[in-house]
């Protein structure tokens, strides 16, 4: 399950299998091209190129953040864990060939793709400002409103009688994911 977990390097142990729907295969590289164009994936590759090319503007708390979230995108997800396990070069002159020598090889193409793919409001940096970090701000609030919907699914089959305890844990989960979901949008 490449959406989660910690990040395979190129040069970790384990590989791609004919499971993970040729996310991982070695015999040819991965494209943006090759990336499928429904919202969740234009969603996620645009957050990704704001956080390889100008990590600087949506800041490190803001990448950080973003790299967390499951990324319904195996191909994604495998770039999203390149930026995990590139963190400590995170907006330094390195940061994008770092993230490339993280993923396997046969994804470094797409993070150099990603890393110099036309943004929106290129020209103006103010409102390039507002993109980088409004994109990857959606990022992290489309996984909060999945958590969310977890979380309430998760309350409503949770006995609050005999449970008490369990529902009260949460209710405190939600408040959480509430509140990080308004200081997300201030």
């Amino acid at each position: 399950d490449r959406s989660g977990g910690s990040p395979q390097g190129r040069h970790a142990q384990g590989g791609h299998g004919p499971d993970d729907d040729g996310a991982g295969d070695a015999s040819r590289s991965m494209s943006l091209m090759d990336l499928p164009t429904d919202l969740a994936t234009r969603l996620e590759r645009d957050a990704l190129m704001a956080m390889l090319q100008h990590p600087e503007l949506v800041g490190n708390d803001l990448v950080m953040r973003a790299a967390q979230v499951t990324f319904v995108n195996e191909s994604l997800a495998v770039v999203r864990d390149g930026v995990i396990g590139s963190m400590d070069a995170l907006g330094g002159a390195d940061w994008l060939s770092r993230v490339a020598l993280e993923v396997p090889e046969s994804f470094a193409t797409l993070v150099k793709q990603l890393g110099v793919a036309p943004l929106p409001n290129r020209g103006d940096a103010d409102k390039l400002a507002v993109y980088v970090k409004g994109v990857t701000a959606e990022l992290v609030g489309r996984d909060l409103l999945r958590r969310k919907a977890d979380l309430i699914g998760r309350l409503q089959r949770t006995d609050a009688t005999h449970d008490r305890e369990r529902y009260q844990e949460i209710q405190r989960e939600l408040m959480q994911v509430e509140a990080e979901r308004r200081a997300l949008r201030e």
